[in-house]
């Protein structure tokens, strides 16, 4: 990542570690004013969305004839775990929400996710051909994917995190000039971002774990636990029932032993065929893959995907710590733990972004 415009980073820590001292009896209009002050001072106010996503790719993306199981090929191919589909026919598809983004004579549909093909898979797994079932149809089966939301590449970084801390994990961002192409901004992105220029958030540093959720913009904690006995299968409907993408994995005693998450199966579907080279045509999303979940607990099924084990903190970590930890290992949650290994809060990436934002106000 390039370096930010150097003007931008010293107002930002100007404006950051300035304090107004008002003691007026206009205090009121005064702090009012301030506030107004800062947030248009903000760091998040000041960069654009392009200062994140000017060297990404364009979409890895598939049109509306795609398979399940081309969508999990490229998922796999890319290292990624969402895939937009777009039509080259606009006036056939109403798209998610009713969003209209066009670009190139391509009108983007939605995003079908991982979550969302866990989804369909419990749902599904006992009816044969599952992985040649329409990618499409897959749109919407998540809270997120029943709307496609957006930004410019223009817009404020405030703006993008408005809606990153709302449990979107991703926005397509439209480019200003009609020929680039669309990118993705995803929530990984922003927190990379966010460990690179930490001096621009000193709230990360000053924030520790326990009370990490901003009032007012983000629900409790909540999380699910999964048995290391348990049948992979018989997690994996548990994740959907529960409405979470991912779970700790602890073992007979209580302890975290490893992580179950929705992306796992972006890696279950080669590793029934035995390759991991991109571009390896996978199987379908059938007996193999259901043979893979039905038999294996989640414990030999982690061990037999080489899944790395549970990212973890202690309740003495603050915010940053977890940044860092992300920005590492690009996990999308952070387990705390007690002394004894033994999770007691969740620390995501909404929880992250939602901290930042809050402090534009």
């Amino acid at each position: 990542m390039t370096d930010l415009p150097s003007q931008h980073v010293e107002s930002s820590k100007r404006t950051l570690d300035s304090t107004d001292t008002t003691t007026s009896p206009d205090h009121g209009h005064a702090e009012k004013r301030q506030r107004s002050a800062v947030d248009e001072e903000h760091p998040l106010c000041r960069l654009k969305v392009r200062d994140i996503v000017h060297q990404k790719r364009g979409l890895a993306e598939l049109d509306e004839t795609a398979t399940v199981d081309q969508a999990l090929q490229l998922m796999h191919d890319f290292s990624i775990t969402c895939v937009p589909i777009f039509t080259l026919h606009p006036g056939r598809w109403l798209a998610a929400g009713g969003t209209e983004i066009l670009s190139s004579g391509k009108k983007y549909i939605g995003l079908v996710t991982l979550y969302d093909v866990v989804t369909f898979l419990v749902l599904h797994h006992k009816e044969g051909n599952v992985g040649h079932h329409r990618a499409v149809d897959l749109i919407g089966s998540s809270l997120e994917g029943q709307s496609l939301f957006s930004v410019h590449e223009t817009d404020s970084l405030r703006r993008a995190l408005e809606l990153l801390c709302k449990r979107m994990h991703r926005v397509l961002v439209q480019p200003e000039d009609p020929q680039h192409p669309i990118r993705i901004l995803s929530q990984t992105d922003v927190v990379v971002f966010l460990n690179t220029h930490a001096s621009l958030f000193p709230v990360l540093e000053r924030t520790t774990v326990p009370g990490h959720r901003p009032d007012l913009l983000l629900q409790p904690a909540h999380f699910v636990s999964i048995s290391a006995d348990m049948n992979t299968l018989e997690a994996f409907q548990r994740l959907r029932t529960e409405g979470v993408m991912a779970a700790p994995v602890l073992n007979a005693a209580g302890k975290i032993v490893g992580t179950l998450s929705s992306s796992d199966l972006r890696n279950v579907v080669w590793r029934a065929r035995g390759s991991t080279a991109p571009g390896t045509q996978v199987v379908s999303l059938d007996n193999p893959v259901f043979a893979c979940l039905l038999e294996h607990t989640v414990s030999s099924f982690l061990s037999a995907l080489e899944v790395r084990p549970a990212v973890t903190l202690p309740r003495s970590a603050t915010l940053l710590d977890a940044v860092r930890r992300v920005a590492e290992t690009k996990v999308h949650r952070i387990w705390i733990v007690d002394a004894e290994d033994h999770v007691v809060d969740v620390v995501s990436l909404s929880d992250i972004i939602g901290t930042v934002f809050a402090t534009t106000h």
